[in-house]
């Protein structure tokens, strides 16, 4: 959402948003989308600059469940943020192997470039 059509910002509603856009980067890892995961990224952490400025704003009579109620936001955001983690490593796993597939399959293919053979061995297809 952009910044301007935001309303302001509760500690609860800003905790609810950044586990709402882990989540969507769950999904966009698992679809194997990192351009949309990192602009997530990069939503997230322009959400996060808004957290010095909700303070004490909101303390008050019931700020024990409050505090209890955020404390488990973000523990659930912890939780998706690890499941984001071992996606993203999976990632960097299977582009590693495929990077190396790719890298062994130049380099016999280079190697098929650099044979001496002699000049008769080029008409291979007719028999003398």
């Amino acid at each position: 959402m952009p910044e301007g059509d935001r309303p302001p910002l509760t500690h609860a509603a800003l905790f609810t948003e950044l586990l709402r856009l882990a989540r969507q980067q769950t999904a966009v890892l698992s679809a194997g989308d990192p351009v949309s995961f990192i602009d997530l990224m990069n939503e997230r952490e322009s959400l996060m600059q808004c957290l010095p400025g909700l303070a004490a704003s909101e303390a008050g009579e019931n700020a024990n469940y409050q505090t209890a109620n955020l404390a488990a936001q973000i523990e659930q955001i912890l939780a998706v943020d690890r499941e984001n983690q071992r996606l993203l490593a999976r990632a960097l796993k299977e582009t590693k192997a495929e990077l190396e597939r790719v890298h062994h399959g130049r380099t016999a293919l280079s190697r098929y470039g650099h044979l001496s053979l002699p000049p008769e061995a080029r008409f291979c297809d007719r028999m003398l």
